[in-house]
């Protein structure tokens, strides 16, 4: 089991797309969107095909999420979920108390 993802968390990766030169460079970014009637710990909860973007203004769109936790009718994203984009990384930051399944 793996912590759920809220609006906010962090995704720890690379930025692939230009203007860095020369890619990828180390980057982070921030789950932007999430449900908005599903909360964890009072944060929306995110699922797959939620953003994150870095701070060089690149997105990457969560990939893998919980094939048995469903928010809105899409996988709820957890930790060590996948983003893919022009960034490409995995969720670092999660709840602490509430988990999903594979």
């Amino acid at each position: 089991m793996s912590g759920n993802t809220r609006l906010g968390d962090i995704a720890v990766g690379i930025c692939v797309c230009k203007p860095h030169s020369p890619p990828p460079i180390g980057m982070i970014a921030v789950v932007v969107t999430s449900s908005s009637d599903v909360s964890t710990n009072n944060k929306g909860t995110a699922r797959c095909a939620d953003i994150g973007i870095t701070p060089c203004g690149h997105v990457g769109i969560i990939l893998s999420c919980s094939g048995d936790v469903i928010t809105n009718g899409r996988g709820t994203a957890r930790s060590g979920d996948v983003l893919v984009g022009c960034f490409n990384g995995v969720i670092a930051t999660c709840s602490g108390d509430t988990y999903s399944n594979g």
